[in-house]
């Protein structure tokens, strides 16, 4: 399979989870209580208010530690496996021919090497991106902690919309991490075949339907 057409035979799937991912921005913005992550938004908003409300400093304080650590192990991990591909990527020969050699559907007879390294590259993009948004993430909690724990709301304008946005920020940035994790495992489907990566891409995108909205 050359480079040209393998990638004309995976912009499909491609463009499949880019739809999926329209239309969930689209009801997130029109009805966001009907989807899981407008929901969360929802909850979170309550929370900051009800903490800054009721000087709940240190259930405060444990929740995000909580949420920084979470954010903290998938960083490390995501950074780790960034590397890890990014020394397949140096010589990608020989995971190539283990590539071919799993792949069970068998309807891919040769692996460009180019197109192979392409896909890696793809792969380890992914990864480091999601290891920057979890430090992001990070970065929004560690703000959070000192922003709802002053009780001097004038030091700050807009003191309780500005805690919700930077809580939100982190929530979006774990989020999308997460998400990076999720696209991660057909990307690895695709280093076995084009087939492979449309079987990922359809079960990624029947489970997050089956999370994102509320049923």
């Amino acid at each position: 399979m050359t480079f040209h057409s393998g990638i004309h035979y995976s912009l499909p799937a491609f463009a499949l989870l880019l739809c999926y991912y329209l239309i969930l921005i689209y009801r997130i913005r029109t009805n966001p209580l009907v989807t899981a992550i407008g929901t969360y938004n929802a909850a979170r908003k309550a929370w900051v208010i009800s903490v800054m409300k009721n000087n709940l400093n240190i259930l405060t304080i444990q929740t995000l530690r909580n949420w920084s650590m979470s954010a903290t192990f998938l960083a490390s991990t995501g950074s780790l496996l960034a590397l890890a591909v990014l020394n397949f990527l140096l010589d990608p020969e020989s995971l190539a021919i283990l590539a071919l050699r799993h792949n069970t559907l068998g309807l891919e007879e040769v692996v460009q090497i180019e197109f192979f390294r392409a896909k890696l590259l793809i792969l380890m993009i992914v990864l480091f991106f999601s290891f920057f948004n979890f430090t992001l993430s990070i970065r929004y909690y560690n703000k959070a902690g000192f922003i709802l724990c002053i009780r001097e709301p004038d030091v700050i304008k807009n003191h309780q919309r500005y805690a919700i946005r930077t809580v939100f920020n982190g929530a979006s940035h774990y989020m999308l991490g997460m998400r990076s994790y999720y696209l991660a495992v057909p990307l690895v489907l695709w280093l076995l075949g084009n087939s492979w990566l449309y079987v990922g891409m359809l079960l990624l995108i029947l489970i997050q339907y089956r999370t994102d909205y509320r049923h």
